[in-house]
């Protein structure tokens, strides 16, 4: 801990006598003090405590296990890798490099997107959606300690009913409207055509009951290689309905691998109309219970806030009146009334303490005096200030009071209602 010496002078003083011609000086004594600067040492952390910390916290980080396939990064290669991009090296210095530079000075040369995407998603956007999906959230609350770095690009988009050609795509936390996903996706992947795959969609924030359990939306599983509609559908889709006045609330596709097909009858839904207490899902134990034959593979997520729409899915899909949160602000706080306020006129103090009831009389007597059934109400004067009352024959706070209706501030707002 750094320390600093600080000279404190106790006593200055010179004085100068002349008694028999002598010169007396008294000496400045001067005393050294010590200083510590930071916490004082029965409050700063040892080294022993530190090191306690820092070894918690690696071995909290080791907890989390990686259950999805390794990460295919880009950037290691082995051996054979090394072999194979020489090998292509080679053949790509025989083509007419010539041409190709022509093709692209001239813009001229066409790179497919799939092609682009595809080197693009290797490694970097593995990682890329690893670390969003940490951001939100979704491994700690779908997977506990669990994660998984997504070795398929999942691919999810709605299409719009009023235009087909339209398609509202899902990436990795975007806002979609619920209005927009009322009818169940569109899924594309690139899977092995041998592989059997399990798609489900579930929402971590919405069950209205049981803040740790999930809503299960949709579910087709067993699906031979990437096609989609092929698989069994367990459960129909259900459209999102974010309550009013929660927030955002994340909905997650999640994509599982398997070698062959699996017995999941156990969790079939009935699929004449959506029951909330069936579809009450959770994800870990799903994985617990068929970890050894599934691996996911493939996440995407998006996130959806409460719209109009939200009301027809109670109403219409599931059968139930709508749950409404409102959020409701404190009472104002009132300090207790004193007998001489300061810094405040005296009609605007007392105010504060007056009953609602009447100052909404008070409002509305005003308001009638100006009422009449025969003839308009007459309009609010564009220049309400510009005849003044005379001020030697009213108090200040009755002026301050004129002041305030003829500009409708605080509650004389109301007289133009």
């Amino acid at each position: 801990m750094a320390t600093s010496l600080l000279k404190n002078t106790t006593l200055v003083l010179k004085r100068f006598n002349f008694c028999d011609q002598v010169l007396l000086l008294q000496n400045v004594r001067t005393a050294y003090t010590i200083r510590h600067r930071g916490l004082p040492p029965e409050l700063a952390k040892s080294w022993k405590q530190i090191k306690q910390e820092l070894s918690f916290c690696k071995e909290k980080e080791v907890l989390a296990v990686n259950i999805g396939f390794p990460l295919q990064d880009g950037t290691k290669m082995t051996r054979t890798e090394m072999r194979k991009r020489k090998q292509e090296k080679e053949e790509h210095s025989k083509r007419n490099e010539a041409e190709l530079e022509r093709k692209a000075r001239l813009q001229e040369l066409v790179v497919p997107i799939s092609v682009a995407q595809a080197e693009g998603f290797q490694g970097v956007g593995q990682r890329r959606i690893h670390r969003l999906a940490d951001h939100y959230g979704l491994f700690r609350d779908l997977f506990g300690e669990a994660y998984f770095y997504p070795s398929l690009d999942l691919r999810v988009g709605y299409v719009d009913g009023a235009d087909p050609e339209f398609i509202q795509p899902v990436y990795h936390g975007n806002q979609l409207p619920p209005a927009e996903t009322q009818s169940a996706p569109e899924v594309v992947y690139k899977g092995d055509a041998d592989k059997f795959y399990t798609l489900c969609m579930v929402a971590p924030d919405s069950h209205l009951e049981q803040n740790n359990k999930e809503y299960l939306h949709w579910m087709v599983a067993n699906i031979p290689g990437t096609s989609v509609s092929e698989g069994q559908v367990l459960c129909d889709y259900m459209p999102v309905f974010p309550v009013h006045g929660t927030g955002n609330h994340r909905y997650a596709f999640v994509l599982y691998q398997h070698d062959n097909v699996i017995d999941l009858s156990a969790e079939k839904r009935h699929q004449e109309r959506p029951n909330l207490s069936e579809r009450t899902f959770e994800t870990l134990e799903f994985y617990r219970r068929h970890q050894d034959a599934i691996t996911p593979v493939g996440l995407c997520f998006f996130q959806a806030e409460w719209d109009p729409s939200v009301r027809k899915t109670f109403h219409s899909v599931l059968d139930m009146d709508e749950p409404r949160f409102e959020f409701l602000p404190p009472q104002e706080y009132i300090s207790k009334q004193v007998r001489w306020p300061e810094w405040e006129s005296f009609n605007t103090y007392l105010d504060k303490y007056r009953d609602v009831r009447d100052i909404g009389e008070e409002v509305l007597k005003e308001k009638l005096k100006t009422a009449s059934p025969f003839k308009p109400r007459p309009r609010r004067r564009r220049f309400p200030l510009i005849f003044e009352p005379p001020k030697d024959k009213l108090a200040s706070w009755l002026l301050i009071r004129e002041h305030e209706k003829r500009l409708r501030k605080s509650y004389w707002k109301y007289l133009d209602d």
